[in-house]
């Protein structure tokens, strides 16, 4: 009867561990507390999503050089032949148009080198025609006839000198631009090659920069570019390569690049 009761007692041990253990599963924890997280899950407020589709895109490479602007034109005016300036027919600074007046030189003493040789030549051209005439008529040799035909050559060439000096004294705008600060007045004796004034033709403007030669393969005519101005900051000017320098530098390993800017 005892071992029947301790049996029993064994028996009912076991399935109330067996209870235990199958309640502390963490599965059943889980399944518990699910209720209670669903709730608080529907009530939280849904969040807006934005998606958008991801595309593969080559990013680009930039250069970042310092330049130097130029004008497109620039030159300095001076004289081709000496003189004394008889009027100046520009104000600094204004802008000239292309064969405008800009210096006069006094033309006195070669109006009168230019006469002269008019005279000369009207001479030597007599001098020829009677030449061909007794030579017609067998009064003089042939070597006369030859020596009036050199002499009226020689002259047309002096007449010829004397007109382009004439026309050398009167300097004229090259191109259109805006004339510069000028060095000279009127009165001045100015000799050949003297510096005047300068001229600039600056729409558009020309910069030049140095990039090293390991980006010279990356680098064309054409290619477009953006330039900034300390001067003028927060803005940028739009430009194109218009020419490399073939020439790399020795000491820096570098190649000037011109661009325009408009």
């Amino acid at each position: 009867m005892n071992k029947a009761v301790i049996g029993v007692a064994a028996i009912l041990i076991v399935v109330a561990g067996a209870v235990g253990f199958w309640l502390g599963r963490p599965g059943d924890a889980s399944k518990s507390s699910a209720a209670p997280a669903a709730s608080v899950a529907a009530a939280a407020p849904a969040v807006a999503v934005e998606a958008v589709q991801v595309n593969r895109l080559a990013m680009p490479q930039g250069i970042t050089a310092v330049g130097s602007l130029r004008s497109d034109e620039s030159i300095t005016l001076r004289p081709e032949v000496a003189g004394r300036i008889s009027a100046i027919q520009f104000r600094e600074g204004e802008r000239v148009a292309k064969g405008a007046p800009l210096v006069k030189l006094d033309p006195s003493v070669t109006r009168a080198e230019l006469q002269q040789a008019q005279a000369n030549m009207t001479l030597a051209k007599a001098k020829y025609d009677r030449a061909i005439d007794l030579q017609g008529k067998g009064f003089i040799s042939g070597q006369a006839k030859d020596e009036a035909e050199n002499n009226l050559k020689v002259a047309e060439a002096s007449l010829a000198l004397a007109q382009a000096k004439l026309a050398k004294l009167s300097i004229e705008a090259p191109f259109s631009g805006i004339i510069g600060l000028r060095s000279v007045s009127v009165g001045d004796y100015v000799k050949e090659g003297a510096d005047m004034v300068n001229l600039e033709a600056i729409d558009p403007l020309k910069v030049d920069f140095r990039v090293p030669e390991i980006y010279l393969s990356q680098i064309h005519v054409g290619q477009s570019l953006q330039m900034s101005l300390d001067a003028v900051p927060g803005k940028t000017y739009e430009g194109k390569v218009l020419a490399i320098n073939p020439l790399v530098e020795a000491a820096g390993r570098a190649v000037v690049i011109r661009a325009q800017v408009r």
